[in-house]
């Protein structure tokens, strides 16, 4: 009987709490995946300062031992292609590199991208419709405080909720979610919205099937 595929997570430096969902939650993967943090990669760096130290990720890549390796920020994007040429299994950068597909088959700003700054991502190059979490909500405060403590329901409340407004203005064919800690709340955005729901998860899995737990895909 063959073994569960393995994913490695390159993971920021950081200690928020990480729910089932989240790409770096035990829970959220099939068999025991490997997390390697990488020192001083902290969100400001990745996000806001656009600095990563990507001598360290690449040092990781080198020596990622799953079957499948991916990141913990979507906003690792630009730097996919070198961390995939320095891996030696798929590498799965960002959830954003799906977008150029998603497109193609929704159509042009038929998928909104949310995300955890929307000014960032658009800093990307991104140009599809995006929804960013707003500043002083919940979920953002507790990334980019690096809170100890994360209320996964009022998180959840708020998302669907910002996501409901969004909806109701302009309803998007598909979503796509840049932040690898948005996934924990699929069930509170389908409770909003009917269409599907892309993430780091379902990119990991459409790669190596098998790996992301049932509920999480």
């Amino acid at each position: 009987m063959a073994h569960p595929a393995k994913v490695s997570v390159l993971k920021l430096d950081t200690g928020f709490p990480r729910v089932p969902g989240d790409v770096a939650a035990p829970e959220t993967w099939v068999a025991p995946p490997e997390i390697i943090t990488i020192p001083r990669a902290t969100v400001a760096a990745v996000v806001h300062d656009a600095s990563p130290p990507l001598a360290a990720f690449l040092k990781a890549a080198k020596r990622v031992a799953g079957q499948v390796a991916t990141t913990s920020c979507g906003f690792l994007a630009p730097y996919g292609a070198a961390l995939a040429q320095a891996a030696a299994v798929p590498f799965v950068g960002s959830a954003l590199d799906a977008l150029p597909r998603l497109e193609a088959r929704f159509g042009p700003g038929q998928v909104l991208v949310m995300t955890y700054d929307a000014t960032a991502c658009r800093a990307l190059g991104v140009s599809a419709p995006v929804l960013g979490l707003p500043p002083g909500s919940h979920l953002r405060e507790v990334i980019a405080q690096d809170r100890p403590a994360l209320d996964g329901r009022r998180a959840g409340q708020e998302v669907s909720a910002l996501l409901a407004t969004r909806v109701a203005v302009s309803r998007p064919a598909a979503l796509l979610l840049e932040c690898t800690n948005l996934p924990p709340y699929k069930a509170a955005l389908r409770e909003v919205f009917d269409g599907p729901i892309f993430d780091i998860l379902t990119e990991v899995e459409r790669t190596v099937p098998g790996t992301v737990r049932p509920r999480w895909r």
